[in-house]
């Protein structure tokens, strides 16, 4: 975003989606990357990516199952996280309840033995300890020192999304952010939705991003001109 446009600033908050749909009508916000579903009255989202969420772990660590015998896993079966202690986002995070949903359906019930507001705690705790966590995979993939590990059933698909202000004007510093999000999405090579519609904000994606990108992420943005 700076390469392109320096004299635009930008202030970047890492929140829940809750917040995010309240800010946006309040004009606390300009843009919000959150997730498909149903939004409040007057929340547009416009999908950017498909993003797939993993569990993962650290290298070398003791939750790594590559350690063990020196060749990558078979996939595990999803009753065996019950032996997993988990790094996990609060409750308040829609990450949180897709994985809660998931664990849920397959009558799973690991010990959760952390619970942070924030990815990046989470990166540095998995890192550091034998602790698991679930990321999407763009995330995991931007950091070498966290491995994923195939669960059988897999973890969730989900759909990120741009959203936005309904009926609002949308200044040229959010457009420019909306394009740049969106070329950064398909310069990656993220999967892009089945159905594609082009806006101003972006096109038609959460995760690991879907992303991940780099990606959980419930991530509002304000947008303003540089002095």
């Amino acid at each position: 975003m700076y390469a392109r446009h320096p004299g635009i600033a930008l202030d970047v908050v890492e929140t829940t989606q809750d917040r995010i749909e309240a800010g946006l009508p309040a004009d606390e916000f300009d843009l919000g990357i959150a997730f498909a579903g149903a939004h409040p009255p007057g929340v547009g989202a416009t999908p950017l990516c498909v993003e797939r969420l993993s569990l993962v772990v650290g290298t070398g660590t003791g939750a790594d199952p590559d350690t063990t015998t020196g060749r990558p896993a078979a996939p595990l079966w999803v009753r065996d996280l019950a032996g997993y202690e988990l790094a996990l986002l609060r409750h308040d995070f829609v990450t949180r309840g897709h994985v809660d949903a998931y664990l849920a359906r397959h009558r799973v019930r690991p010990r959760i033995a952390v619970q942070a507001n924030s990815i990046q705690a989470l990166i540095e705790i998995v890192r550091r300890t034998p602790l698991a966590t679930v990321l999407p995979d763009a995330i995991t993939h931007d950091h070498p020192h966290l491995r994923p590990v195939a669960v059988d059933p897999p973890l969730p698909v989900r759909t990120v999304t741009v959203l936005h202000r309904e009926g609002a004007y949308r200044s040229a510093a959010a457009r420019a952010f909306a394009r740049v999000t969106r070329d950064v999405v398909r310069a990656r090579k993220y999967t892009l939705p089945e159905t594609e519609t082009e806006t101003e904000t972006g096109t038609g994606t959460e995760t690991g991003t879907g992303t991940g990108s780099k990606t959980e992420t419930e991530t509002g943005s304000e947008t303003r001109t540089g002095d």
